[in-house]
């Protein structure tokens, strides 16, 4: 006869044993994680390990003492609820640390609690990272069976450790011994050790990692009222060029000026991007304003630099930016028919209803027919190749319309992890290198069909590439290294050269703006790359991807970091005029007061 409580502790051991053991397997995963981040990458010799035990020995230490009162302190166990709450809560640290460092491994990324109130119900999403583990189910299972098993298994294994009682004669000696090396661990975490500044975001424990920062810091009313009297608007009137050419916007996900010989000199992975840029206009400094795709899609749609909310209590990835002003909604006043096209999943993060309000007439994504025959990798996006034959489909219907077009281009095939269509090789250079031949036979197919006789293809990023920066980007680029995006303003090579002024993706907007209009309204935190004398921003301002409550700020040659804290935000660290940072923190602060009372 089947025994539950027989079964249920056995399996419940092996819980118990994969608890302890994952916390030491870890603990060493973390810290290579870093050491890859830090030395392999950049070079910089720290001590990588004794750091990361001295910042994560307060989570072991908690971890442990839980795992003692949780079985073996006589008086808790006997409140049950308190000994499966005490062992529910060991789970969920254990869990939270195991993304952590998987997130660490593969993009160079914390987890941060924001993130899951912003991704945690995107799990179909997740479902689709699970592609690269089909092999081991012999490709019998599809990613959403393969994800109900390990659910299943991992309810399994919960529920054991949960209802598991540790008995035999050593059982005193392990009490003892948790307790002695809980109060150990806890103890050195406080033992001082040199701390790292550099990369201090990737040492930190997952408590302090998730403590309250600075951009959760309020505005108090006092403030907002002297901020209201500031806000002189410094735009002028100025005449635009009144052009009503085709315009096409390719985002190519996690293109990087590092992966091409012509934008860094470093890597050699692009070499048709590399052809194009040379037969056409080309900008070798400009800057992403966020870290993730839709942040890119906000800057680039909205031209607005995407500032972390303040105080809605609400995380949505495009939370505040649910406006009308757009470059879809103004090119469709001044009669241009508005497409986004894509083969992502639109209804992660609500894309495509957000896409819809700012104002676009076309938007569709892996849903479309076109793509029904295509396989399908993350996202559940067909490759990249897919997404351009669909579009010069779509241009060729277009062509005996009247009105001028503004298409949006999204690609998905190069976000991490890394799939190649083509089977080659799972790597990021294989990847990027199809990626980069999809762009070619775009480019090549565009001129065809006549595309560039009245139209103009602009190639740019979401983002960089969620990967640690290399020693060569960072001796190219300095602090600047993790923002550096290629741009291409391609024409039919009509117009050429290299520009190396600073722009940034929130400049595309406002080049719009004076490429159609007859008059438009200039503003200096805003450059214009279109016109026959490109005029960089002011300033540049960029979200840190690790760092939630730092800015970079760029101006001209000037650098820094300003540090988001309601009233008392500052200049962190960097060296920036002072005059020029109290209108970069009246900038930010404006932003994000006015944004969010909209």
């Amino acid at each position: 006869m089947f025994d539950c409580r027989t079964f249920f502790n056995k399996v419940g051991l092996v819980s118990y044993f994969l608890v302890i053991s994952s916390l030491i397997f870890f603990v060493v995963c973390r810290a290579y994680g870093v050491w890859s981040l830090v030395f392999r990458n950049t070079g910089r010799n720290e001590p990588v390990f004794l750091n990361i035990v001295n910042n994560d020995a307060i989570v072991i230490g908690v971890v442990l003492l839980l795992l003692y009162f949780g079985f073996f302190k006589t008086f808790i166990k006997s409140i049950k609820w308190v000994a499966y709450l005490l062992k529910a809560v060991v789970i969920f640290i254990i869990f939270f640390y195991a993304v952590d460092v998987l997130l660490l491994l593969k993009f160079f990324k914390r987890l941060h609690y924001h993130d899951i109130l912003k991704y945690g119900t995107e799990i179909k999403a997740g479902l689709s990272f699970l592609i690269p583990v089909k092999a081991l189910f012999f490709n019998l299972f599809s990613t959403e069976v393969i994800g109900i098993i390990l659910a299943s298994i991992f309810s399994l294994l919960l529920i054991s450790f949960i209802m598991f009682q540790v008995t035999g004669r050593h059982k005193k000696m392990h009490g003892r011994l948790l307790l002695i090396c809980g109060l150990c661990f806890s103890i050195f975490s406080f033992v001082p050790v040199d701390r790292i500044f550099l990369h201090g975001w990737a040492y930190q424990n997952l408590f302090a990692y998730n403590m309250p920062k600075g951009l959760e810091e309020p505005y108090s009313s006092d403030f907002i009222a002297a901020l209201k009297e500031k806000r002189v608007k410094r735009k002028q009137i100025c005449e635009g060029a009144g052009k009503r050419l085709d315009i096409i916007l390719v985002i190519v996900e996690s293109l990087s000026s590092c992966h091409s010989q012509f934008f860094s000199g470093i890597n050699n992975y692009t070499p048709h991007l590399d052809a194009i840029s040379k037969e056409n206009l080309s900008f070798t400094n400009f800057f992403a304003n966020g870290f993730t795709t839709e942040h890119g899609l906000i800057a680039l749609l909205l031209g607005k630099v995407p500032l972390p909310i303040v105080g809605t209590g609400k995380h949505s990835a495009f939370e505040g930016f649910y406006q009308k002003e757009s470059a879809a909604a103004f090119l469709s006043k001044v009669g241009y028919n508005t497409f986004f096209l894509t083969t992502g999943d639109l209804g992660f993060t609500n894309k495509g209803a957000w896409l819809a309000h700012i104002g676009f007439d076309t938007v569709e994504g892996a849903e479309t027919f076109f793509y029904k025959k295509w396989p399908r990798f993350a996202f559940n996006a067909a490759p990249d190749e897919a997404l351009f034959a669909y579009a010069i489909k779509r241009i060729g219907s277009l062509n005996s319309d009247q009105r001028p077009y503004f298409m949006v281009l999204e690609t998905v095939t190069s976000h991490l992890p890394f799939l190649d269509p083509e089977g080659k090789s799972n790597t990021e250079k294989a990847v990027i290198t199809y990626v980069d031949r999809q762009l070619g036979v775009l480019y090549n197919k565009l001129a065809d069909c006549g595309f560039f006789s009245n139209g103009v293809l602009i190639i740019t990023s979401d983002h960089r590439i969620m990967a640690p920066l290399s020693k060569a980007e960072l001796g190219l680029y300095g602090g600047s290294a993790f923002a550096r995006i290629p741009m291409v303003v391609a024409s039919g090579g009509k117009r050429k050269g290299k520009i190396d002024a600073c722009f940034q993706q929130t400049d595309f907007c406002s080049s719009l703006k004076w490429f159609v209009s007859d008059q438009y309204e200039k503003d200096p935190w805003n450059g214009n790359f279109l016109h026959p004398e490109p005029t960089p921003p002011f300033c540049i301002l960029k979200n840190m991807a690790n760092d939630y409550d730092l800015v970079y700020a760029r101006c001209g040659s000037e650098e820094g970091y300003i540090k988001l804290q309601g009233d008392g935000t500052y200049l962190h660290q960097g060296q920036i005029k002072p005059e020029n940072v109290r209108l970069i923190i009246e900038k930010i602060s404006s932003d994000r007061i006015f944004r969010t009372q909209k």
